[in-house]
């Protein structure tokens, strides 16, 4: 039987910064486009690799779109102290957002079911797509 590794990053917890919710006039919650940004903050120092995720669902009527949804996602994750960003495994960049969005998706359900609207479930999705963001949008500091 092979020994169980240790992961290289740690989840600390995450906080939601910005929330705003504003109920459509002629609500089609069926008909949500919704979009991410993802973005990050290494400190070497600290080994602290921060991921702020930001999220928007809107309606699209015509040319122009109605924020529905606006909010900020800040994450923490823990590495070990004098990692360089480049030691980072590949993999953290797909796995920490995968770690994300549950929390995403809970706080969203939630909030819309205690405010008595209709309840805006987002959907089960491959977020894959996002480490590439992620990374490009990551800097290191001391």
């Amino acid at each position: 039987m092979s020994e169980v590794k240790k992961a290289a990053f740690s989840f600390k917890g995450y906080q939601v910064k910005s929330f705003t919710y504003t109920e459509p006039v002629n609500p089609k919650i069926d008909s949500l486009s919704i979009d991410f940004d993802p973005s990050g903050t290494f400190s070497k120092s600290t080994g602290i690799f921060e991921v702020k995720f930001n999220f928007k669902a809107f309606l699209t009527e015509g040319e122009n779109n109605f924020n529905v949804i606006t909010a900020s996602l800040f994450t923490e994750f823990q590495f070990e102290a004098n990692l360089n960003l480049g030691d980072v495994p590949p993999y953290f960049y797909r796995n920490s957002i995968a770690i994300i969005f549950p929390y995403l998706r809970a706080f969203i359900s939630n909030l819309t079911l205690q405010a008595n609207v209709k309840p805006i479930i987002l959907p089960i999705l491959n977020l894959s797509d996002l480490e590439e963001p992620l990374r490009k949008n990551t800097v290191e500091i001391a």
